[in-house]
C-alpha cells in the first residue's frame, strides 16, 4: 500500500468555455474539462488517453496553469498552484515543467540552442553566466545533442533533435514533474522510440514523475505506470497498465484498444465498431456522456451519469453496465 503524499493532487478539475451561439441565438457552455481528479506520485507516469477533443490536453495546460481552471485545484508537492500569484506560481514551476507537442512552436527561433537551454536557469536568477552555460551543456549532451549541435538555431534541427531540445528546457530547472502533451506524436516512428527510451531513462536517473497526454496506445504500453482514459471531458476508467492493457472494462476502452493493430495474433482482439459521433461537448447527452455510442447502454445510463468507482484493486470504472458496478445486474441492456 502506497503511503507517500503524490507528486501532483489534482481534484475536481473543470474548465468550461463560453461560446457565442451566433445569429442571435443564446450563448453556449462548452464543458472541456468535467470534474477530474487523480494523483500521479514521484517517479511514475500517468498518461491520459482519448480521441481528440476529450479534453486531455485542456487537462495539461491546467495543470500548468497556461489556462485558469473555471473550478477545482491543483497542488504540486502539496503547494496549490494558483495563477493568480505570480510569486506562487514560479516556486511551482520550478517542481514542474512542460515539453510540448510541436517543440518547433515551443523553441525561440532566434536563439541558439545553448541559450534555449540557458534561459529558465537566468529567469531564476541561478548561477553565474559561466555556470549557467556549463549546466545547459551538459544537458544537451544528456540528450544526445553534442558540442558541435549547440550553437544551432532551432530551425536547423531535425524533428526528433528539436524535441530533444525542448526535454533539455524541461530539465533546467530539475523539476519533479514533467507534463508532456503529445511528445512523440509529431515524429516519425522510430525517432519516436529514440525520445520515449530518453524520457524513460531520465525518468530513472532522476526520480521524474510524468503527465503523459497521448492518442497512441501503442505509445502509452510503452511509458506508462497507470492509464486514465478520457471521454467528452470525464474520466471513464483508471487503471494499472498491466490490468488495463490486459482487461480494460469500460466499453469505451475496450473500442480504443480493439482498434490498435496488434502483430502478435495472440493478443488481436475483436475489434468493436463504435456507431454515430462524438457528441458536442456544448451538447453533452444527459446521463452516460458514452451512452449515444454504447453497445451496452440501458434505461438508467439515460437518467443517470455513472461515478467512478473501483470495480477491482485500484481499476477504476465510471459505467452502469460492467460487472460489479450497482446497476450492472439489476437493468437489462436495451435492444
Amino acid at each position: 500500500m502506497q503511503t507517500e503524499a503524490p507528486l501532483l493532487d489534482v481534484r475536481d478539475l473543470a474548465k468550461r468555455f463560453q461560446m457565442d451561439g451566433g445569429w442571435g441565438r443564446a450563448r453556449r457552455e462548452l464543458r472541456a474539462v468535467d470534474g477530474i481528479s487523480f494523483q500521479v506520485r514521484r517517479g511514475q507516469t500517468l498518461a491520459l488517453v482519448g480521441e481528440s477533443g476529450c479534453g486531455k490536453s485542456t487537462v495539461a495546460n491546467l495543470v500548468m496553469q497556461l489556462l485558469p481552471p473555471s473550478e477545482g485545484e491543483v497542488r504540486v508537492a502539496g503547494e496549490a498552484v494558483d495563477a493568480r500569484s505570480s510569486a506562487a506560481l514560479r516556486r511551482v514551476w520550478r517542481q514542474m515543467q512542460m515539453v510540448f507537442q510541436d517543440p518547433a512552436a515551443s523553441l525561440h527561433p532566434r536563439m541558439r540552442a545553448l541559450d534555449i537551454v540557458a534561459e529558465p536557469l537566468r529567469n531564476y536568477g541561478l548561477g553565474d553566466r559561466a555556470g549557467r552555460e556549463r549546466q545547459a551543456r551538459e544537458l544537451l549532451e544528456r540528450v544526445g545533442l553534442p558540442v558541435a549541435m549547440q550553437s544551432r538555431y532551432p530551425h536547423e534541427f531535425s524533428g526528433g533533435q528539436k524535441q530533444r531540445l525542448g526535454i533539455a528546457r524541461a530539465l533546467a530547472l530539475s523539476p519533479a514533474l514533467i507534463v508532456a502533451d503529445e511528445p512523440v506524436s509529431a515524429l516519425d516512428v522510430s525517432v519516436q522510440a529514440q525520445v520515449l527510451n530518453l524520457l524513460r531513462d531520465l525518468q530513472r536517473e532522476r526520480g521524474l514523475a510524468y503527465l503523459f497526454v497521448s492518442h497512441d496506445l501503442g505509445v502509452v504500453e510503452y511509458i506508462a505506470d497507470e492509464v486514465a482514459v478520457m471521454y467528452l471531458g470525464v474520466i471513464v476508467e483508471r487503471a494499472p497498465r498491466q490490468a488495463f492493457f490486459a482487461r480494460p472494462l469500460h466499453p469505451y476502452a475496450e473500442a480504443l484498444l480493439a482498434s490498435v493493430p496488434a502483430i502478435d495474433p495472440r493478443r488481436r482482439r475483436q475489434h468493436v465498431l463504435l456507431e454515430g459521433d462524438v457528441p458536442s461537448a456544448a451538447a453533452l447527452p444527459g446521463g452516460c456522456r458514452f451512452r449515444t455510442r454504447c453497445p451496452l447502454a440501458h434505461a438508467r445510463c439515460a437518467a443517470e451519469e455513472p461515478a467512478l468507482r473501483e470495480i477491482e484493486p485500484a481499476h477504476f470504472v465510471a459505467c452502469h453496465a460492467v460487472a460489479g458496478s450497482p446497476a450492472s445486474d439489476s437493468t437489462a441492456p436495451q435492444p
